[in-house]
């Protein structure tokens, strides 16, 4: 009887054993908590291509802090993408014939969004010889770069945004354009545009499952006309703007679209920070000079950059000048930020020094 107890009991105490080893080496592995934005530690590259003088990155984008790529001008169109991987900036040798690239001629590319690290595009433009500027979509399938075919050809384009592989946005001067998976449609401009003026879309991203875009009129005359759109049946709507015509005008919302990952879209530009409620925008956090760049993780989160070496945090509670960590020249520009939530890389372009370069702050 004692016997046939025991072997009873040692399914239970093998049981025990085993939990109590799994205990163990649970206790043993070190978890890193993520680290506080505000205590990182920035070091700074320098981005110039050989015999260029300039070398001027607007946008940036990474899938991770070792997948970051950073776009925009080079006088020469040799360097206007940068690729990096982990420890160093090389340039992605996009021009044919000079790179052994795929794109040919004189280009600049404005701005850059991914959907993955093998579902990547970029657009900008193609400059001719006489400096007309024509609209430039390239798209990265993990191992090239290649130019789409656009059914038509606008102006130059300087904001790209993507929910999927069949669903993407551009747009910039004059023009819009819309993949579905398969080809690019060219869609009209649903504003009225000043005789002798322009209209350009600044900025497209999502929130909630729905398609913003901000943009502008220019009647060359000194009177700006800016546009807030909403996508309603595949057409960007305007569904509140206002005039700029003098220093003291009324600014609703901002140039530049960013939306959170709890679906709190916010815009950054002149006279600051704005969040939007679903029916209107606030002002949330008023800067003296404009803001060109936003990105963060969630609504507490959150890196604005700017003119004039402006570059803040906001932990939920309250905005942070991590400037004194960069660099607190008031005579640059801070172009664009990203971060994944444990890294951060910032775009700063200096207003003095030649040749003309790019400096990428990263903290981590």
């Amino acid at each position: 009887m004692k016997n046939k107890i025991m072997i009873k009991q040692i399914p239970y105490i093998l049981i025990a054993i085993f939990l109590i080893i799994q205990g163990c080496k649970d206790s043993g592995v070190d978890v890193i908590p993520v680290k506080d934005p505000r205590t990182y530690t920035w070091t700074a590259d320098t981005l110039a291509y050989p015999g260029s003088v300039q070398t001027l990155m607007y946008d940036i984008w990474g899938s991770s802090p070792k997948d970051v790529y950073a776009v925009g001008h080079n006088n020469r169109s040799l360097g206007v993408m940068w690729h990096y991987e982990g420890s160093k900036w090389t340039d992605v040798e996009l021009n044919y014939p000079f790179q052994g690239g795929n794109i040919a001629g004189a280009i600049s590319v404005e701005a850059i969004y991914g959907i993955s690290a093998n579902n990547i595009y970029a657009v900008g433009y193609h400059i001719s010889n006489s400096n007309v500027h024509t609209s430039m979509v390239l798209h990265y399938n993990g191992t090239v770069w290649t130019e789409e075919n656009l059914p038509s050809l606008g102006g130059w384009l300087n904001t790209v945004y993507g929910t999927s592989g069949s669903n993407v946005w551009a747009g910039g001067q004059d023009a819009l354009y819309h993949f579905n998976g398969s080809k690019w449609t060219r869609d009209s401009i649903l504003v009225s545009v000043p005789i002798g003026g322009i209209f350009q879309y600044n900025s497209i991203n999502s929130a909630n499952g729905n398609f913003f875009a901000i943009g502008y009129t220019d009647n060359r005359k000194g009177v700006l006309g800016q546009y807030f759109f909403k996508e309603q049946s595949s057409k960007f709507m305007s569904v509140d703007s206002f005039q700029i015509t003098n220093p003291g005008s009324i600014i609703k919302f901002g140039n530049t679209l960013w939306a959170s990952k709890n679906g709190t879209l916010y815009s950054v530009g002149h006279k600051g920070v704005y969040k939007y409620t679903g029916s209107s925008w606030v002002n949330i956090f008023q800067t003296t000079y404009f803001l060109s760049g936003i990105f963060g993780i969630d609504d507490n989160n959150i890196f604005v950059v700017g003119h004039f070496g402006q570059a803040y945090h906001f932990n939920g509670a309250d905005w942070l000048d991590i400037t004194p960590k960069l660099n607190k020249d008031t005579g640059t520009l801070y172009q664009a930020v990203w971060t994944e939530g444990t890294e951060a890389f910032i775009l700063e372009i200096p207003l003095t020094g030649f040749p003309q370069k790019t400096v990428v702050w990263h903290g981590k």
